[in-house]
């Protein structure tokens, strides 16, 4: 099955847009899949956050986050991005995170 990172993302994913269902059934159905990979990019743009940098609940998560470094000079989505990416890089969310629906 490769390296599986599907929890740890989907954990993230929760972090930031908890009241995204697609999170809750992706999270759900990988608590209980051994190999949750091949995905689609259509699944992908449903929940991950990276796919989804103009969602205004991950723009606002992103935003409202303490990031380290200086703000991306194109704004608007970029920062978003790199807000996400320096979230992730800095999440230890608890492994038994689970959502309710």
């Amino acid at each position: 099955c490769g390296h599986e990172y599907t929890l740890a993302n989907l954990r993230f994913a929760a972090h930031v847009d908890g009241a995204n269902p697609a999170v809750a059934s992706k999270l759900a159905w990988a608590q209980r899949t051994a190999c949750t990979v091949p995905s689609t990019i259509a699944a992908e743009r449903e929940h991950n956050p990276f796919m989804r940098v103009e969602n205004p609940r991950v723009a606002q998560a992103a935003m409202a986050a303490d990031v380290p470094g200086p703000p991306a000079p194109e704004g608007g989505a970029v920062e978003v991005m790199r807000r996400l990416r320096e979230m992730k890089n800095a999440f230890r969310g608890p492994s038994h995170l689970k959502l309710s629906q």
